[in-house]
């Protein structure tokens, strides 16, 4: 069955909230090849030619948690 047009736009929109700017700017940048969480929060972004770099950012245990699950929601 399909989701809804509205219910997949809210979803996305909880996701985007869940992930907050920092991922979301990640997600737009073509040299990131991996978006990182360490053990306590501190977001890592490994980009093409010139490794992992520290973004001075952290995720929440709950917003880590959060964001998984709307992911496999949205993924289904």
């Amino acid at each position: 069955m399909a989701t809804h047009p509205i219910v997949a736009e809210r979803k996305l929109e909880a996701l985007r909230h869940a992930l907050g700017p920092t991922v979301l700017a990640a997600l737009e940048e073509p040299a990131v090849v991996e978006i990182l969480a360490n053990p306590d929060g501190r977001l890592v972004l490994d980009r093409s030619g010139e490794g992992r770099q520290d973004t001075g950012q952290s995720l929440s245990p709950e917003a880590r948690e959060r964001a998984i699950k709307l992911i496999a929601d949205y993924v289904g």
